[in-house]
Formats: C-alpha cells, sequence, structure tokens
C-alpha cells in the first residue's frame, strides 16, 4: 500500500513495472500557497474583522499553529469547500485510455484537453503493457497487434468509400482532391478508431482542483487499473508536495481495494456475466437506449418553475407559453451563446429539475465520448465483473 506521507520516489522500482513506458505526470501549473488558501478562507467564514488572506494565517507562530489546527478540524468535520478554491494543472503522458475512462474521467470534477483518436493515427507503439510475462505476455502483445492490423486494414478499406461520400455532400471539392487527403484520412480513423485496444495511450491536459486530488489519493488502489492509477496518482501527490509540502498534511493513505464494498460484494459473491447482458438486454427490449425513468411531471414542474422566476401566475403565462421561453431559441437568447450561460440564467436554471434515466448499450469508444459531458451522471461498470468471453460488441 502506498503511504502518501512517506511517499517514494518515481525513479523507484514501482515506476518500473510497466513492459511499456509509463505514465509520466508533470505540475504545469498550480495555486499558490493552496494550504494557507483553504485555512484563509475558512476563517474568513467566521471573521468579524473582514477577509483573512493566506499570509495572515502564516504571519507568527502562534497564527500557524491555528492554522494546522483549523486545517485538520475543517478536514476532520468535512468542510471541504475551503479545499476547492485551490487548482492544479497536469499534462500526462503515456496514460492508457482504460485508466482514462475509468478513473480520470468517472467524475464531474475535471476539466481534459486530450488527443483525439478520430483525426490522430494511433501508433503501433503507443500501448500500455502491464507486467505480464510468458503465454499471458504473448497472448496480450499478439492481441494488440491483430487490433492494429485490424485498425490499419479498416482506414484503408474505408478511404473509398469516405472520398465517395465526402464528394456527393461536396462536389464542388471534387477538383481539389489532392489537396484533401489529410481531411479525408481523419473520417476513416473515426471510423476505424472502434477496434484500437483500450490499452492505447493518450497525452492530455488534465485540470482538478486539490479537493480533488485529496479523493484520488484516497482511492489510488481501486477498479479498474489499480497498478496505473497509483503511479499516475503517486506522482500527482509528489509533483503538489515540491511545490506546496504543508500541502501533504492532509493526503491520506489509499483505501486498500479490498476494503472497498465493491471488492467485497465480488470476493464473497459468485457473478455471471452471461446472465448478467441477457437481462440487460431484456431491460432493452430490443433497443440500444431506452427510456427507464422520468421525472412524473417533468413539464408541469419546470413551468411551475419558469412562473416563480418571472413572479407570474398561471392565467399571465400557461405551461406551454412557459416552456417555449426557455426551450425556443427564438425566445431564448441564451441558446445562441457560445459561452453556454444557461448555468447562470434564471429562466434556463429552470431545466435542473425534470431528469431521465435511460439504459444504454453502447461501445467504450462512444461511452468516452459520453463522458465528456460532465453534468450528466451515469453509473459505469466493473470491467472484470461484466466480461464473460461472449462477443459482445457493436457495428
Amino acid at each position: 500500500m502506498l503511504q502518501w506521507h512517506t511517499i517514494p520516489s518515481t525513479e523507484s522500482d514501482s515506476m518500473q513495472t510497466f513492459l511499456s513506458t509509463p505514465p509520466r505526470v508533470h505540475l504545469v501549473d498550480w495555486t499558490t500557497q493552496a494550504y494557507e488558501l483553504s485555512v484563509a478562507a475558512a476563517r474568513t467564514c467566521y471573521s468579524a474583522k473582514g477577509l483573512i488572506y493566506p499570509a495572515d494565517v502564516s504571519r507568527s507562530k502562534r497564527a500557524r499553529t491555528l492554522r494546522d489546527r483549523i486545517a485538520q478540524s475543517t478536514l476532520e468535520a468535512g468542510h471541504l469547500t475551503t479545499r476547492q478554491h485551490a487548482h492544479l494543472v497536469f499534462a500526462l503522458d503515456h496514460v492508457s485510455r482504460a485508466a482514462i475512462w475509468s478513473f480520470l474521467h468517472s467524475h464531474p470534477f475535471y476539466n481534459s484537453e486530450q488527443v483525439s483518436q478520430r483525426y490522430v493515427e494511433v501508433r503501433s507503439e503507443n500501448f500500455t503493457i502491464p507486467p505480464l510475462a510468458d503465454r499471458p505476455l504473448e497472448i496480450y502483445q499478439r492481441t494488440l497487434a491483430e487490433q492494429m492490423e485490424c485498425y490499419r486494414s479498416l482506414i484503408d478499406l474505408l478511404m473509398p468509400s469516405v472520398r465517395e461520400e465526402y464528394f456527393r455532400i461536396f462536389p464542388a471539392r471534387r477538383k481539389q482532391a489532392d489537396k484533401l487527403g489529410n481531411i479525408l484520412i481523419k473520417r476513416a480513423y473515426e471510423v476505424a478508431r472502434y477496434v484500437l485496444p483500450i490499452a492505447a495511450h493518450a497525452y492530455l491536459y488534465h485540470t482538478i482542483g486539490l479537493l480533488t486530488l485529496y479523493r484520488y489519493a484516497r482511492l489510488a488502489d481501486y477498479f479498474d487499473m489499480p497498478l496505473e492509477q497509483q503511479q499516475i496518482i503517486q506522482q500527482m501527490v509528489e509533483a503538489v508536495q515540491k511545490v506546496d509540502p504543508l500541502c501533504i498534511r492532509e493526503f491520506q493513505d489509499p483505501m486498500p481495494i479490498e476494503d472497498t464494498p465493491e471488492y467485497r460484494w465480488l470476493a464473497e459473491s459468485q457473478t455471471n456475466a452471461v446472465e448478467f447482458a441477457e437481462e440487460f438486454d431484456g431491460l432493452l427490449e430490443g433497443h440500444i437506449s431506452r427510456l427507464f425513468d422520468y421525472s412524473l411531471h417533468a413539464e408541469k414542474t419546470m413551468a411551475t418553475a419558469v412562473r416563480q422566476v418571472l413572479g407570474v401566475s398561471h392565467k399571465s403565462l400557461n405551461d406551454h407559453d412557459a416552456l417555449m421561453l426557455v426551450l425556443s431559441p427564438s425566445k431564448n437568447v441564451y441558446l445562441a451563446e457560445s459561452l453556454n450561460l444557461t448555468s447562470l440564467g434564471k429562466l434556463t436554471r429552470t431545466m435542473v429539475h425534470p431528469h431521465y434515466t435511460f439504459l444504454k448499450k453502447l461501445s467504450h469508444t462512444a461511452d468516452s465520448q459520453d463522458q465528456r459531458h460532465r453534468t450528466v451522471p451515469a453509473s459505469r461498470p466493473i470491467l472484470a465483473a461484466q466480461y464473460s468471453g461472449k462477443p459482445d460488441y457493436i457495428i
């Protein structure tokens, strides 16, 4: 188990376990004095003398003693909003798509800009290879090679269809066909990426708050890629410790995966992935996406909220007209704003009341795209629990 309060160096043997290039993390930018900032924010909540600044909480020995006591007490009490002011910008390289999907993008409190498989060709050497040996390693590497062969073959096979469809839509551009090769092949990448291994490397900028890093550190030893996650998070923690050593005081040691409720249930119970898949497919009733649950009075609730915002009665504004004020682009100019002002506009905030829950059967590729909508929550599987060996895929 990694101990954040006695962090091993990234140059230790623990960082050399992958047979491929291990993940690399670089702290590009950060909020200075993050520890003091969280305490200053906490003290400001109860200050009769006005704002407390980070410099104030470390001004003297007495102030530092108070600082540490407040930091410990607010952390133990779950007063965590004070830790959300500090942000960290990481540059990550040699990170698998699997780890990004399963861990780094499995929550709403992040921002990432990562290399696109839709428009950038994936190369054969850019895969995470875990510490396997003998027969398992041979099977793993052969599978990667077969998938890459399929990927390249698909690109070649798709190009004639891509060209035909592209010039059907843009016939005037046929005269410039020789100059459009880069544009056309990217359309082929977009489809061919479906057969790429989830072990494919990505590089990205990943921005999180200090509080999110505390959570990462606590669940570093977790499904689905614990070894890779540990190495990524260990480097994140080390980088923050170098620029703000006081922050290390608030990192909790990782929770052993054996203590998680998911692990305990799987260890003590029998799973049947085939039976689960058949049941889930039955719930879909022949669809790939099915509305499973919804707010029963969604329209009336939202219309009532609109009237509440405007301070008018149903007599003055009926349900249909109330909804159109929010949902019709001809009436709601917020919908045309590139900055997406809907979360700030009083009228458009009424859209938070209706909720819809869908059962969806989709590829790993499509679900990774779904994750980009950070405020749309979803429950995603523990991959090992759903694997049966039975082919199940999207065409």
